[in-house]
């Protein structure tokens, strides 16, 4: 059976219309519907294992991807793979079911108007039985695998007492207080917070808020405690390098939470990002011109053949925001304060089909 007579008979079946349809599984319908209803019958019994195959594969992504659709919401904060294989789980009686009525209406049809194809033999049937098994133990597998990874994120937090805003900043997180908040030694409100991959300290810094500071950059403050004084801004990230600007000087270290390491107390001096406008790194994107208003910022940027820019930047003494993705190569803020210092990195990245992005690294800072 060649691919365009396959094709024809599903198209020429569509097409009759629900009504015309149900008329020709009645046996009521006029005969020229009929003929396309025994075209139809025969196509979906004796079809090839590749036209079977791409149907059902078909199917399934329009069905996934209305699942998925509809999962964006409802897993919102998700792995990307879970939302994926909840779809799945979601579509697979959908398709099951859509095979096993299409299959029963054919046999019906055929049985009906006409002597059938001849059925495939025992050993054809097995070796269908053993993919289609095979199929659904590992979908099985990756969605108990999937399951399994969200439930370990998921954390028990033991009861303590803490400060309203220390329950507000972990609201939603992956993160829990690990002792009640109390003044420490550096004489500000403190919780320590982590959970099975890190450790970290927040404190309630008058006149900025609350703030987490990583332990390898909170153990080099602690260290140097009475030359560093307490700190003038939130914690700020430098490329691969995170710091924290004292009242007398600064703490940095690479990498964050865990992955602290080389961790450095500089008395004097507070820290500065040493990129440029128009610093260059092959890799990844680079800011390559500013114009600032009274009230306004605008970047401009090179970089690779990308389909979006995620775009990260921080104003002294603010907290922390949340970055924004364009597609242009240019970025304005509005409505900013023309005293304070603000803080760019940019990472481009080529979107992927139910994947997550594929991301440079993000650009050294630039301080403006």
């Amino acid at each position: 059976m060649r691919l365009s007579q396959i094709v024809g008979a599903q198209v020429a079946w569509w097409q009759l219309g629900f009504r015309a349809r149900r008329a020709a599984l009645r046996l009521q319908a006029s005969p020229d519907v009929m003929a396309v209803a025994r075209e139809w019958s025969h196509q979906v019994l004796a079809a090839p294992w590749w036209w079977r195959l791409t149907r059902v594969l078909m199917l399934g992504a329009v069905a996934v991807l209305g699942c998925a659709s509809v999962l964006v919401v409802a897993l919102e904060g998700k792995d990307e793979s879970v939302m994926v294989h909840y779809a799945l789980l979601m579509a697979l009686p959908v398709l099951a079911a859509s095979a096993w009525w299409q299959t029963r209406c054919a046999r019906k049809l055929a049985v009906q108007i006409g002597p059938p194809p001849p059925r495939r033999s025992r050993a054809w049937m097995a070796v269908r039985a053993v993919a289609f098994v095979s199929v659904a133990g590992l979908l099985v597998t990756m969605i108990v695998q999937a399951a399994v990874v969200e439930s370990r994120r998921q954390v028990t937090c033991q009861p303590v007492v803490v400060d309203d805003a220390v329950r507000e900043y972990l609201h939603g997180m992956s993160e829990c207080a690990l002792a009640d908040t109390a003044v420490d030694l550096t004489g500000l409100r403190h919780t320590p917070v982590g959970n099975r991959e890190s450790r970290d300290h927040l404190y309630d810094v008058p006149g900025l808020g609350t703030m987490i500071i990583a332990d390898g950059l909170a153990r080099a403050w602690h260290a140097r405690l009475g030359e560093l004084g307490a700190p003038i801004d939130y914690p700020r990230q430098d490329g691969q390098m995170w710091f924290l600007n004292l009242e007398h000087g600064h703490v940095a270290a690479f990498g964050y939470g865990n992955g602290v390491r080389d961790a450095v107390a500089v008395v004097g001096t507070a820290y500065s990002p040493v990129s440029k406008i128009g610093d260059c790194l092959p890799d990844r994107p680079c800011v390559i011109s500013v114009e600032r208003t009274a009230d306004t910022l605008t970047i401009e940027w090179s970089a690779p053949d990308a389909d979006a820019f995620n775009v990260q930047w921080w104003e002294e003494r603010t907290r922390p925001r949340p970055g924004v993705e364009v597609a242009a190569r240019r970025f304005t803020l509005r409505g900013i304060d023309p005293t304070h210092k603000f803080g760019f990195a940019l990472e481009a990245c080529k979107k992927r089909f139910l994947g997550r992005s594929a991301c440079t690294r993000w650009s050294p800072t630039v301080v403006l």
